[in-house]
C-alpha cells in the first residue's frame, strides 16, 4: 500500500524536516514506507502511479479554519482548502485514486461543515475525486511516533499515550 505525505508548498523546511523524521520512525518502529511529495506544478510519478493507499496532507491547522499554515521556512503563506486541492491535483493525483486522503492538520475535522477537512473533501468531490474517502482530526496532532502504554509505537492526538489518545481514534470521515 502506498503511503504519501503531501506538503502543499514548493519549499517548506519545517514540514519537510518533520516528514523525514516521520519517515524514519515509521520505517524503524512500524515497518512502513512513506513517500514525501512536495507540491509541484508538474506531475509527480509517485502520485501519478498511486491508485490506492493513504495520502497525508501536511500543514498547521485550527478548528473552523478554512486554511492551513506552512510553519517556518516556507515559500508562500497559508493555503485555503481549494488551493490545497488544486495543488494536489497539479502534483498528479488521479481521479482513479481510491484510497484515503487524511488532512493531517490539528483540528482539521472539528466544526463539521466548516472544518478544513470537510470543505476540502467537498471541493475535491466537486472536481470529480469521488472514489476516495476523506478524513479529518478532532484534536491537536503530533507528527512523530511515541511509545504508548501498550509498549508499541503510535502517533497521538491531544494529550496522553493510551488507546483513546491514538490519532486513529481521533479521526473522522468527512
Amino acid at each position: 500500500m502506498a503511503r504519501i505525505i503531501f506538503i502543499p508548498w514548493i519549499v517548506n523546511h519545517e514540514q519537510f524536516k518533520k516528514c523525514l523524521k516521520w519517515q524514519r520512525q515509521a520505517a524503524i518502529h512500524k515497518h512502513k514506507l512513506f513517500h514525501v511529495v512536495h507540491y509541484s506544478p508538474f506531475p509527480n510519478p509517485v502520485l501519478l502511479l498511486t491508485t490506492k493507499g493513504e495520502i497525508y496532507i501536511r500543514g498547521h491547522g485550527a478548528a473552523n479554519d478554512p486554511e492551513i499554515a506552512p510553519g517556518s521556512g516556507a515559500i508562500g503563506g497559508d493555503l485555503r482548502f481549494d488551493a490545497v486541492g488544486d495543488r494536489l491535483i497539479k502534483t498528479g493525483l488521479r481521479k482513479a485514486f481510491a484510497g484515503k486522503i487524511k488532512c493531517w492538520n490539528c483540528h482539521s475535522g472539528v466544526s463539521g461543515a466548516t472544518s478544513f477537512a470537510k470543505q476540502f473533501a467537498d471541493y475535491m468531490r466537486s472536481r470529480g475525486y469521488t472514489n476516495c474517502t476523506y478524513w479529518g482530526y478532532l484534536d491537536a496532532l503530533d507528527s512523530f511516533y511515541y511509545r504508548g502504554v501498550d509498549g508499541e509505537y503510535h502517533r497521538f492526538a491531544g494529550d496522553g499515550s493510551d488507546e483513546a489518545a491514538r490519532a486513529k481514534n481521533n479521526q473522522i470521515q468527512v
